[in-house]
């Protein structure tokens, strides 16, 4: 995820500076495969679905072509100075997540 918003936005203190934070509201993940300390994997990431307040990825992880993992996250937009009340995502923010 350190990654994706490096991306997408500049890395993610372009959030705070926004006005807003992300936090985890849910996480799933299923597990297909075993994957070894130290094996080499690829991680892909990508938006599945953006609402007013929150934005939901789809994530996999496969070893030389096979899925091992895949899971969501869905992260909900909360003010970035108490981080205690769910509030709409800024237009750049949106837009940046491809909105």
């Amino acid at each position: 995820m350190t990654e994706f918003w490096r991306e997408a936005m500049g890395g993610y203190q372009a959030l705070p500076a926004a006005g807003i934070e992300f936090v985890v509201a849910e996480a799933t993940i299923r597990y297909r495969a075993p994957l070894r300390f130290d094996e080499l994997c690829e991680v892909s990431i990508d938006v599945a679905q953006v609402g007013t307040s929150s934005v939901n990825f789809a994530m996999a992880i496969d070893r030389d072509g096979t899925r091992v993992s895949e899971g969501t996250l869905r992260y909900v937009a909360v003010n970035a100075d108490g981080l205690s009340q769910v509030v709409p995502m800024p237009g750049p923010v949106r837009a940046a997540l491809g909105a």
